[in-house]
């Protein structure tokens, strides 16, 4: 039974949506990261043989845990807090109100005398999932819209690549909707091939309740020499995203990481999984010691998403210049350019197979 009452959801364990926020410690960390992508806030991880509580994952955990060092397919008890806040025994909602505020918990456990849990406790609001903008800091956003989309021709032979279809809508038209959630209402969109499908579909961005403003690139300056045009015109951090991304990234998450870092830029990366064809043999001088069969490895790619600070019109001169040469010069003078690893869904549509796969799907 799942009850509302005191700003409070509380859902027993019999109910089926608890399946939601429960992950068994024998689980993995992207496991961790599926439940998290189901439910929003957070994952609780239980012993597989009796269901005790064990520990919770958060969101800032899992991106802790995989900047720490671990991977997706590292234990889930390496990035989960092993002493979460939790009441022993079924209580009034008041008291588990009390208890929430108290220790600053969007959510509690009830455990039996076992330790096993028997009901979950959340706050409406955090149950919900309503996004906290923080109208101090101005949201404005770059998207880089001005490829030609060669790897798509002929279906950009008379369309831009941003202003493709995915399920009867345009792409970059999915793209500010997303940001809108977010508090990101000034949009800048830099255009160069077929710039005026762009511009004669958007006008001032006022259809969309946004205000957009047009980089016109005569030529291609890279993923970052076009940002030269937005001196004096930001106050703040700015996001930058490529017009060809689909993505459910937390960008509430991503500006608050970037500003709690003191970061100067930082670069959105995403885990990615190269199997070996081969079984692989380790070896010390001549001797053998170990196998392992078509190992996994793991890296992190760009995933063409980033935060930058007005500090970056430093190394702007209106040249080309692209995204990672932007960041090794900043390094070069020790301002801090951090990564962002991101475990929400990702795609780039580079080319006709990812296109296809994704253009019925609803935004």
């Amino acid at each position: 039974m799942v009850s509302i009452m005191s700003s409070l959801s509380r859902i027993s364990v019999e109910d089926l949506p608890t399946k939601d926020f429960l992950i068994t410690e024998d689980k993995k960390i992207i496991d961790a990261i599926k439940t998290l992508n189901k439910n929003k806030k957070i994952v609780y991880v239980v012993s597989k043989d009796d269901f005790k509580l064990c520990g919770s994952i958060t969101d800032g955990d899992i991106r802790r845990s995989l900047l720490g060092g671990f991977d997706v397919k590292s234990s889930v008890c390496e990035a989960m807090q092993a002493t979460p806040k939790f009441l022993n025994k079924v209580t009034s909602d008041k008291e588990c109100i009390d208890y929430i505020n108290k220790h600053q918990v969007s959510s509690l456990p009830i455990l039996d005398k076992k330790g096993r849990i028997v009901e979950l406790v959340f706050k409406i609001n955090n149950f919900e999932n309503k996004e906290s903008i923080d109208n101090n800091i101005e949201r404005s956003a770059l998207i880089m819209a001005g490829g030609m989309g060669k790897r798509l021709m002929p279906l950009t032979k008379n369309c831009p690549k941003p202003m493709l279809l995915i399920n009867n809508k345009p792409m970059l038209e999915i793209i500010i909707n997303n940001l809108k959630k977010y508090g990101y209402n000034k949009i800048f969109i830099s255009v160069n091939y077929l710039a005026n499908h762009i511009k004669d579909y958007f006008k001032d961005g006022s259809i969309l309740d946004v205000e957009i403003t047009y980089v016109e690139e005569n030529k291609p300056l890279g993923t970052a020499g076009c940002l030269y045009h937005l001196r004096n015109k930001v106050n703040g951090p700015l996001l930058v995203m490529n017009g060809d991304i689909i993505t459910s990234v937390n960008f509430e998450g991503l500006i608050s990481f970037h500003l709690k870092q003191r970061s100067d830029a930082t670069m959105v990366v995403r885990p990615h999984e190269v199997q070996s064809d081969f079984g692989v043999v380790s070896t010390h001088d001549l001797d053998i010691i170990g196998f392992e069969e078509k190992p996994v490895y793991v890296s992190y790619i760009n995933t063409g998403i980033y935060m930058l600070n007005p500090g970056i019109f430093n190394y702007l001169d209106g040249s080309r210049k692209d995204m990672p040469n932007l960041f090794l010069d900043m390094k070069k003078d020790r301002l801090r350019t951090i990564a962002y690893p991101m475990h929400e869904d990702w795609k780039d549509i580079g080319n006709k197979e990812e296109y296809n796969s994704i253009k019925d799907e609803k935004f």
